[in-house]
């Protein structure tokens, strides 16, 4: 398990992540399935490419964008650590006590994305 992203998981979404686990579907990124203290599953994208910086941020946004329109199903994007090339770092912290999600500083290490865990199948090519 990678220690720093597992860190910096923890406190994006407020528990530790008790498993890290390597999975299909990150395209261009490494892709996790972290399975929460509580059992609860997260799918996290990682990458090392400093030429994509920026690329977690603006994924995030386009989902919360397709999201408001409510026309298809879409993972909640619960975290966010990126450096897009024009703005501060931020990632969406996990709502507590039935707060509503806030953006704060990611802590230093990895950029990710950390999605709502959306089991499906494989893709076969066309």
């Amino acid at each position: 398990m990678s220690e720093s992203l597992a860190a910096a998981l923890a406190i994006a979404v407020g528990q530790p992540a008790a498993r890290l686990a390597p999975v299909a579907g990150g395209d261009l990124n490494d892709a996790y399935a972290a399975t929460l203290a509580d059992g609860s599953r997260v799918f996290v994208k990682t990458s090392a490419d400093p030429a994509a910086a920026g690329s977690f941020s603006a994924e995030a946004a386009g989902l919360r964008w397709l999201a408001d329109a409510n026309a298809l199903p879409l993972p909640e994007v619960l975290a966010v650590a990126d450096d897009p090339p024009d703005a501060a770092p931020t990632h969406r912290a996990a709502p507590t006590d039935h707060a509503a999600p806030t953006d704060v500083a990611p802590p230093a290490g990895p950029r990710f994305l950390a999605l709502q865990y959306r089991p499906g199948r494989a893709r076969r090519p066309p």
